[in-house]
């Protein structure tokens, strides 16, 4: 389903519409939230640190004593003794010569990784990580049942871990159940999760089931840490629209356009101008 987004992002913002058109755009919004919050990422390396968590982003830096991830836009920094892996590469410590041996495991291929992280489990059934990692891989394969076990079973294990939680609202997200979403999602804020897409997660939730306020609340803590964030923008702009503060919401579509501008995307811009021209006065 996450594939199909073809449409303009802009195509849900228009004015009157027939109720085929209204379940049209419900589908596209559904769409767009899915692809905003979902935190499995295609083109991304996997950083496992050693306390279990997972991080997924681009890597941008790496020296012998740290990396750096561009994660959202936002710019994050990992010593090395707190990574266990490094997506094809796992750190081990080697006890005599006190050095790092580098075992090639291509893991960011998720086939490769359910394989790797079933053995892991099989070898450590109390092994919360591999199933959280495992839960990723199925997620990333489209099979998202199995995801969800993964993800429940690594929470069994360490009712602790916020980052399961918080895959385990996104990817209900993703199977069009944000009423369960929320449980987790709020489960994993609860825990301490501070990630951009826990907020965007719960964000997306709170829309689906028609709560805008409370979407709002959310997606603007997703802004607070990625200002360049263009989908929350556009999700906030309608969230606003929604409630009738058409105040808050062309100011959402205008930093929308600047947005735009910034990345040399005139069209975009001009239709984010028509969301502010087609508000109310």
């Amino acid at each position: 389903m996450l594939g199909r987004l073809t449409a303009s992002p802009f195509y849900f913002f228009s004015g009157e519409e027939s109720d085929e058109e209204m379940k049209k755009k419900a589908q596209i919004i559904l769409i767009l939230l899915a692809c905003l919050c979902l935190p499995f990422l295609a083109y991304a390396e996997t950083i496992v640190l050693k306390s279990g968590k997972t991080v997924e982003g681009k890597l941008i830096e790496k020296t012998d004593k740290y990396i750096k991830i561009d994660f959202e836009g936002v710019i994050l920094t990992y010593f090395l003794d707190e990574i266990k892996s490094i997506d094809a590469e796992q750190l081990v410590a080697s006890s005599e010569k006190k050095e790092e041996v580098k075992i090639n495991v291509n893991i960011s291929d998720p086939n490769i990784a359910v394989g790797y992280y079933e053995a892991a489990i099989k070898d450590n059934p109390n092994d919360f990580s591999a199933y959280n990692n495992l839960g990723m891989a199925y997620a990333k394969l489209n099979q998202l049942q199995q995801a969800l076990d993964c993800f429940q079973k690594a929470t069994e294990i360490n009712p602790n871990f916020a980052e399961s939680y918080a895959y385990l609202g996104a990817t209900y997200n993703s199977l069009e159940q944000p009423e369960k979403a929320i449980f987790y999602l709020k489960k994993a804020i609860d825990l301490g999760s501070v990630d951009i897409k826990t907020y965007a997660s719960l964000g997306a939730s709170y829309y689906f089931t028609g709560k805008f306020a409370e979407a709002i609340q959310y997606f603007e803590k997703v802004v607070q840490l990625n200002p360049k964030h263009i989908k929350a923008y556009i999700v906030l702009g309608n969230a606003y629209k929604a409630l009738g503060d058409y105040q808050k919401a062309s100011e959402s579509f205008l930093k929308l356009k600047e947005l735009y501008k910034e990345q040399g995307n005139d069209r975009a811009a001009q239709e984010a101008q028509g969301l502010i021209d087609g508000l109310p006065r």
